[in-house]
């Protein structure tokens, strides 16, 4: 009670919490204009980051085609979807593109879209069309598409495609570790639960083994050999290995960058497990002794036509009672072993250039094979693959020509400033075989993940990053 107040307290009157939200009900607060500004200056700031986000940072594309495919899914082929991809449109800002790298840029030559007829007209050709060819009019509208590819070719190179491989400048142009792992296509896979597919695609010497329980096992009596039936070519698939529609250019090509896995677990300490995989005129034959065996580990590539040899030794061996895993590849002249994820074999032909024994014109005589040996080797194999390398053609389905069609040993040569793209699904895909090079200032960007679709609104989840 105030000193200078009379009044005693229980007198005062006693605000209750009734009176208290009257009065904040009479005396409601005024709605303050700024925070209507205030949110619709955020949303125009949000719009206009957005903007500038995708026109100088990122973009999101959809892949129409199976141009790229097994890097990139398409429409088409009862998919009712393409991956969609998003795209670094910084990176080569400040950087230069860089070999195998997955790249958009914009088509060589514009759509010409006539408002007049209403259809696009584009001949593949660098005209720069003021009127419609067709009708004639002006009324015109030129837009340059954008594409997907791969960059395989550089400024100043000289690009050509030779039995299947790219060479640069005359030697052979290896891929990057991380592009080849996402260009391996498929030709077999068995967990051995179903024996027919195995017994329907390898070829067995003898009878010395069983498909049982989803294992199959060998003997340690013999030598017991499996030969893949008929070889590997550009068409080779899983399932039935039928050619897909284009007519000649669906002519099957032997394809000999392979590479085989397999899981094996040796129940006796003796014997040796060889595999072998052969291109053209070259076989590459890896062997791999038992733990305890008396055997020795050692890789043997051999080159009929020019009657050379090479070998190399390795220290890997196979653990008894212990399922191991073994990868043996040869890629783009590249010969190399893992065992559970250890490198013990790595060898690169340094004879890289294009060769002239090789003749382009005669792919009959070319062959490919991929087969395993179990060497008096009591074992059990589980889960085989056998993988494909992707194998360019000079020619592309869409044009039927191409411009390595004619080209001598030097190859393309791609102008100063300008790169040489292809896709990854050589046979039918249109690129710079048909169109030639892209000049620096039309690249937009590198693809670098794939970010739909997924579950559950589709059947498949393909959220990865792109290699």
């Amino acid at each position: 009670m105030d000193a200078t107040d009379p009044t005693p307290d229980a007198m005062r009157p006693q605000e209750t919490a009734t009176d208290a939200q009257l009065v904040t009900k009479k005396t409601p607060e005024a709605k303050n204009p700024k925070s209507l500004i205030e949110n619709i200056e955020a949303i125009v700031v949000a719009i206009i980051l957005a903007l500038v986000i995708r026109q100088f940072a990122l973009e999101a594309f959809k892949i129409p085609t199976q141009s790229m495919e097994p890097t990139l899914l398409g429409e088409g082929n009862g998919k009712k979807y393409g991956d969609r991809v998003l795209v670094n449109k910084l990176i080569y800002k400040v950087s230069e593109p860089k070999l195998w790298d997955v790249v958009v840029f914009k088509y060589p030559y514009p759509d010409i879209y006539c408002r007049e007829m209403g259809h696009v007209y584009n001949d593949h050709k660098p005209y720069l069309y003021e009127a419609c060819p067709y009708c004639g009019r002006s009324n015109v509208l030129r837009k340059r598409s954008d594409f997907i590819k791969r960059l395989v070719g550089l400024p100043g190179q000289h690009i050509n495609v030779f039995h299947g491989d790219l060479y640069l400048d005359g030697t052979i142009s290896r891929k990057t570790e991380e592009a080849q792992e996402a260009l391996w296509l498929p030709a077999f896979e068995s967990d051995f639960s179903e024996p027919q597919p195995f017994r329907d695609r390898w070829i067995s010497n003898n009878t010395q083994f069983q498909l049982k329980d989803g294992r199959l096992r060998t003997s340690g009596d013999t030598v017991v050999r499996f030969e893949f039936r008929g070889g590997v070519t550009d068409e080779t698939k899983p399932d039935d290995g039928k050619l897909r529609p284009g007519g000649e250019q669906n002519k099957r090509n032997p394809v000999g960058d392979l590479r085989v896995t397999l899981q094996v677990k040796p129940e006796v300490g003796q014997g040796a497990l060889t595999l072998i995989i052969v291109e053209d005129k070259t076989t590459y034959r890896a062997t791999i002794p038992v733990e305890g065996s008396s055997q020795s580990g050692q890789v043997v590539i051999e080159t009929e036509m020019i009657e050379k040899k090479e070998s190399g030794s390795h220290t890997g061996t196979l653990p008894v009672g212990k399922f191991s895993e073994v990868i043996f590849a040869n890629v783009d002249d590249t010969a190399y072993l893992t065992i559970d994820g250890n490198k013990v074999f790595h060898f690169q032909r340094p004879d890289t250039y294009m060769p002239e024994f090789r003749n382009d014109n005669q792919r009959n005589n070319t062959r490919s094979m991929a087969s395993f040996e179990a060497d008096r080797m009591t074992a059990e194999f589980r889960s085989l693959k056998l993988d494909r390398d992707v194998y360019y053609t000079n020619i592309n389905t869409s044009s039927g020509g191409s411009r390595f069609e004619h080209m001598k040993a030097e190859g393309y040569p791609i102008p100063e400033d300008e790169y040489f793209f292809m896709g990854d699904n050589s046979k039918h895909s249109s690129d710079g075989r048909a169109w030639g090079s892209v000049k620096r200032d039309s690249i937009v960007g590198k693809a670098f993940m794939i970010f739909w679709p997924f579950q559950p609104f589709y059947s498949e989840t393909r959220i990865q990053f792109i290699d």
